[in-house]
């Protein structure tokens, strides 16, 4: 086992004997004044939206507090789909709206009939959905005008995207790949019309269910396989969208009473949750209730009926014997989004789906494919996370003075930012497609640290990076004139909140200045720099003192374990 993939599993294994002690790590719940009509929508700033059955649409910060709401004309028909800047729905009103993420309308576009399948949006901005009377429509987002629509039969399923732009859409009983402009490149009969969205894995393969029957297709529209089991019997799975993860594609069976694994490339079944891989025995008796999501460490999620998070081994599908309740029935599926370098999870739940639960995970997102492609924040979709490169720092890098990051990144639609985080700190953060930061490392404590850096798109998915370097120090030296230094330490201890002290000596009776306040005198950090004014009194302090040089003492204590690190500084007058 390689060193990162050790280090995360002692992480998951503390990270667990954590929760199952405190209990849950909800990090706020929301009460609806209406139910939710679909799942939440979440932006890649945490922001949540999400639309009600009294004809409205609302948004939450990321802390779960109330942003705005406002009337929307009719019920939406569709599940809200973000991209950058805007939130695209149709309502009962027949018409298709734009809106800003400050939920002032942008523009309406009145339809002949009500659409009736999620919008499927590109890097352009064009919108596509079908409609009732068995058109598909293609509209540009930034204004509202209709490029061009199709009539493909009586219905139309609903679109998904294709990695050159390729709409694949299902209408009667044939499956269609449309270019972007509208012209059909190829179209074969799939035998049975389905409601279910098309998934497409990173090689470009279709997953369509039709009837429960699950057909795989490449996308010059050749059948490649079908699901049989060993005994040559079709493999009937629920009627939602998998979720892709490897070479892996996981559905739930019939009756929502199993979830299925199979090989993208064969069809073959490599493990139910019910036999797992091999026998190993999960004690959980599966009522699924939403289809699962899966992290970067390749832990999926789902929920059951009666309010429980189970967590599984996506590479097997052990069960993890960790199982977070939410609040009352959890009645949808799980939206796993990036938050700084981890992971949330968003779960509508509660009796008539009025509550929002937001729920902090160790990881993110593993990019697109393991995601539900319903969700609207994929944008019904093949989106590649950020392509990430990193200069420096190489990793179990040695660092006596200066720590530098450099580091690039490009995605296939929009590239958001580019974070730099030390021990989970934030640190530095670019909306460039470049990010150059560097600190003095002269005063944290010695040994190792990790280093992530985190690109982001505008569809949530994240690429994380982690690197770790050997930071090892001598006592530094500062002038009259230099800045606050950054006080960084490891945490040795359960503790997770801090308090920085810095004292003249090692008794620490006389405290020159310290992070704390009177109200807050512990705060959630593994690093600490003084402000100007809290570093002035150091340097006041310093000139009282007789000779050029006074060395000075810093300690980071824990609020319940006591001190964790204690290293001195020098501050030089004649500099």
């Amino acid at each position: 086992m390689c060193f990162n993939s050790l280090k995360k599993l002692i992480f998951l294994v503390s990270l667990l004997i954590c929760f199952n002690v405190s209990g849950q790590n909800t990090l706020w719940q929301y009460s609806s004044p209406a139910p939710l009509i679909f799942d939440p929508t979440v932006g890649p700033n945490g922001n949540v939206y999400f639309a009600t059955d009294d004809a409205k649409v609302r948004a939450l910060d990321s802390n779960g507090q109330p942003l705005w709401e406002t009337k929307v004309g009719g019920v939406l028909t569709t599940p809200i789909a973000l991209f950058e800047d805007r939130l695209f729905f149709a309502t009962s009103a027949a018409d298709l709206r734009g809106y800003g993420t400050d939920g002032n309308m942008v523009w309406t576009l009145k339809l002949i009939e009500n659409a009736t399948t999620p919008l499927a949006v590109n890097g352009q901005k064009k919108i596509f959905f079908g409609t009732k009377d068995g058109y598909l429509y293609c509209v540009d987002g930034n204004g509202g005008n209709v490029l061009w629509k199709k009539k493909l039969g009586f219905t139309v399923g609903p679109p998904t995207i294709g990695a050159d732009g390729t709409i694949y859409v299902a209408s009667e009983n044939f499956l269609h790949a449309i270019t972007e402009n509208g012209n059909i490149k190829w179209r074969v009969n799939c035998f049975n019309y389905s409601e279910v969205p098309i998934a497409i894995d990173s090689y470009d393969h279709l997953f369509y269910i039709r009837g429960g029957i699950l057909d795989m297709y490449d996308k010059f529209g050749n059948l490649i396989w079908e699901a049989y089991d060993e005994e040559g019997n079709l493999i009937l799975v629920e009627k939602l969208p998998p979720v892709l993860y490897g070479d892996s594609a996981i559905f739930l069976l019939e009756g929502k009473s199993d979830i299925i694994s199979f090989d993208i490339f064969t069809g073959n079944t490599l493990w139910k949750f019910s036999e797992t891989c091999d026998a190993y025995s999960n004690t959980w008796q599966a009522d699924i209730v939403g289809v699962p999501a899966i992290d970067s460490w390749g832990y999926g999620m789902f929920c059951d009926a009666t309010g429980e998070l189970v967590y599984f081994e996506v590479s097997c599908g052990h069960e993890t014997r960790w199982h977070p309740t939410v609040e009352g029935y959890a009645g949808t599926n799980v939206i796993l989004t990036p938050r700084k370098n981890e992971g949330l999870v968003i779960i509508a739940t509660g009796q008539g789906k009025r509550s929002i639960q937001a729920i902090t995970h160790w990881a993110p997102p593993a990019g697109s494919y393991s995601q539900w492609l319903g969700n609207p924040a994929h944008l019904q979709r093949r989106d590649e996370p950020p392509l990430l490169q990193i200069a420096h720092p190489v990793q179990n890098e040695n660092i006596s003075s200066t720590l530098l990051v450099d580091a690039s990144a490009a995605d296939d639609y929009g590239l958001k930012s580019i974070e730099v985080y030390l021990n989970d700190n934030l640190m530095d953060k670019s909306v460039r497609d470049f990010i150059y930061w560097h600190t003095d490392v002269s005063c944290f404590q010695d040994g190792t640290y990790t280093v992530s850096i985190v690109a982001l798109d505008y569809a949530g998915n994240s690429t994380v990076e982690d690197v770790d370097v050997n930071i090892q120090t001598t006592v530094p030296v500062y002038g009259l004139h230099s800045s606050p230094p950054v006080f960084s330490w490891l945490p040795y201890t359960e503790d997770t909140k801090f308090q920085v002290n810095i004292a003249p000596d090692t008794s620490f009776y006389y405290i020159i200045t310290s992070s704390g306040t009177k109200d807050h005198p512990f705060k959630k950090m593994l690093s600490w720099q003084p402000s100007g004014k809290k570093w002035k009194k150091v340097l006041k302090f310093a000139l009282e003192q007789p000779g050029t040089q006074v060395t000075f003492y810093w300690r980071a204590v824990g609020k319940y374990y006591g001190e964790v690190v204690q290293k001195s500084f020098i501050i030089d007058k004649t500099k």
